[in-house]
């Protein structure tokens, strides 16, 4: 199953914003991957922000804040936070 299909899938069972309106999408991925992966210095985030963004074609959103999304945008950046969680 590629990617794409399984954020399809998941993106249709996301009810709740998990999403602070203040933060960028850049800065959420910082965020998750702090919370869920301690171990990571900031230099691994980084790249792996970067790996996350260019998969889900999202690299034009890093700087937007999350208020600023439209209703499917945030719940493509709700399920790429979640992704972060769970990413490797």
């Amino acid at each position: 199953m590629t990617l794409l299909l399984l954020l399809i899938i998941t993106l249709r069972s996301i009810q709740y914003n998990v999403l602070f309106d203040e933060l960028t999408v850049e800065e959420h991925l910082q965020f998750y991957c702090k919370l869920k992966r301690p171990e990571m210095d900031a230099k691994e985030i980084k790249e792996e922000i970067k790996t996350m963004l260019e998969k889900l074609d999202l690299v034009d959103k890093q700087k937007v804040q999350s208020s600023k999304l439209s209703g499917g945008m945030k719940r493509l950046g709700i399920l790429t936070s979640l992704y972060a969680l769970d990413y490797k």
